[in-house]
């Protein structure tokens, strides 16, 4: 079985100080350093993708990742950990499996 690594938005304004900080932000970026790191080592796949905004003003994409921030929808606020809660239950339906680095790197 082949494997890929795909990477997507993890960039600087997602972090503490920047444009648009994404709570556990440090700890996903992690969890991908260590995946990243695997999958290099393997001398397996490796994509990075990153949102690009050709537009001035135009707003950021909130990556479908293990970091999110706090929302706001129809005058509810919504915690963080159920932002990501429900990205990963959407994902896991129709999609993905979504499992821990841990698992993927046990799969390697």
């Amino acid at each position: 079985m082949k494997h890929g690594l795909l990477l997507i938005d993890i960039q600087n304004d997602y972090f503490s100080g920047g444009r648009m900080e994404l709570v556990g932000m440090e700890e996903a970026a992690e969890r991908a350093r260590r995946l990243l790191q695997e999958f290099r080592s393997r001398q397996s796949a490796v994509f990075h993708i990153r949102h690009i905004s050709t537009r001035a003003g135009a707003t950021f994409f909130l990556p479908d990742t293990c970091a999110t921030r706090d929302l706001e929808h129809k005058g509810r606020s919504v915690a963080a950990a159920d932002v990501h809660a429900a990205f990963m239950a959407a994902l896991s339906v129709p999609y993905a499996k979504v499992i821990s680095t841990d698992t993927v790197t046990g799969l390697l």
